[in-house]
């Protein structure tokens, strides 16, 4: 999809996210002119099929006769993935309650992460769809905790290598298990500065109650993490509209209570003030009754980064954020074919921390470094074709011009 056209189906997926969170009916006037189906598409992209279909809904039951342009196919998709988004939110706080319920009998304090909390803001159960449950808990128990997932069903597709474990379970169970807020990294740049920060953060909890040993943060340092977590995925994969939502949903319901210059003091220390304000101004243009749609050209060009990209970016981003880090962040400069050799030499030839993460056997015994480098190359370009198509990306980057840091 260019981006002219793109950019026309985010207004219209932004304007029925507008009126659900608005509680409005949408203009039949202005939806008869949508292109819902892919409108549809788009939402799915960055899994914001619940709150837009509710929005859909509202405008559907206001017809006196059924004369929308929507199919029945498409409406029945859209309408089945709400109510998948809500039937998992209850089976996740089903099987979220058990996992409390065991940290409270063995005394691990534990911190159900940004996602969790952030459901319970939107103003209706189910519009905020999540794949995974993030707890943040004692580290010293991670053995512990490993055993009780493993003898409730799980799988662990992850464990010991990152900061935070994963544990799989039918039909969709997924949950990451964190160890910390940050990995460990003071290679690439802000990212550094975030790992710090969140390397002694336990103090800045606030315990539920003396009874309990369930943690949560203060509004301001809630509102912080939710920045610091996007910032994250800008800086790597890149993220989605989603991101939007959930700001302007947070600043919605907590917005008068928060210490303005408590938080941008926290986010100037990490250096990520600019971002917070950059992302916090579009999701008020984007969804505020009165200012909907105003964006700057720099602020168009922005959204459409984060339209392309996915609830969870995607391929391109990832190299050119890397990209980014191998010039300097020396935004708008054309890319020399050294910059493109120093990054396929390090995707042949990555750090230990890769062999950490990706082949614990290997990092164990580093011996088979060697003997990995070429399976590698052959699985990537003959059985997965991953390396051909990150070539492929590599070749159209002509520039080093990325919205948004």
């Amino acid at each position: 999809m260019q981006n002219e056209g793109l950019l026309s189906v985010t207004k219209e997926l932004i304007y029925l996210i507008s009126c659900a969170l608005n509680d409005t009916t949408p203009n039949a006037d202005i939806i008869r002119n949508f292109d819902l189906s892919q409108v549809y598409k788009l939402a799915e992209k960055h899994s914001l099929e619940a709150i837009s279909y509710s929005a859909l809904e509202k405008y559907l039951n206001a017809l006196t006769h059924d004369n929308s342009d929507i199919s029945d196919e498409i409406k029945t998709e859209w309408s089945s993935k709400r109510e998948e988004t809500v039937k998992k939110s209850v089976m996740f706080g089903f099987e979220r309650e058990k996992i409390f319920a065991f940290f409270e009998k063995e005394g691990i304090w534990y911190l159900p992460m940004k996602g969790l909390h952030l459901c319970g803001l939107y103003p209706v159960n189910g519009w905020r769809n999540f794949v995974d449950n993030d707890i943040l808990f004692d580290s010293s128990k991670r053995d512990l905790v490993h055993d009780f997932m493993l003898k409730n069903g799980y799988t662990a597709e992850s464990y010991g290598i990152y900061n935070h474990d994963i544990y799989l379970k039918r039909p969709f169970y997924n949950f990451e298990m964190h160890v910390s807020l940050c990995k460990e990294d003071n290679k690439l740049g802000k990212m550094g500065k975030l790992s710090i920060y969140y390397s002694d953060f336990f103090k800045k909890l606030i315990r539920n109650s003396e009874d309990s040993y369930e943690y949560h943060m203060s509004n301001e340092d809630f509102y912080i993490y939710s920045i610091v977590h996007s910032y994250m995925h800008h800086i790597t994969n890149g993220t989605g509209l989603r991101t939007f939502v959930d700001i302007f949903v947070i600043l919605k319901a907590l917005g008068q209570r928060l210490n303005r210059d408590y938080i941008d003091g926290e986010l100037e220390k990490m250096g990520i003030l600019e971002f917070e304000e950059r992302v916090r101004k579009i999701s008020q243009k984007l969804f505020s009754i009165d200012m909907q749609f105003s964006l700057s050209p720099a602020e168009e060009e922005f959204l459409l980064f984060y339209s392309s990209s996915g609830t969870y970016g995607n391929l391109k981003n990832r190299i050119t954020n890397k990209l980014l880090r191998i010039s300097n962040n020396e935004e708008n400069e054309k890319i020399s074919a050294k910059t493109k050799t120093k990054y396929c030499f390090s995707r042949i030839f990555p750090s230990m921390d890769f062999y950490k993460k990706h082949y614990p056997s290997v990092y164990k015994c580093k011996i088979l470094v060697p003997f990995v480098i070429p399976y590698r190359l052959v699985k990537g370009i003959f059985i997965t074709k991953t390396a051909l198509g990150e070539l492929k990306h590599l070749s159209k980057i002509k520039n080093i011009n990325k919205s948004g840091d």
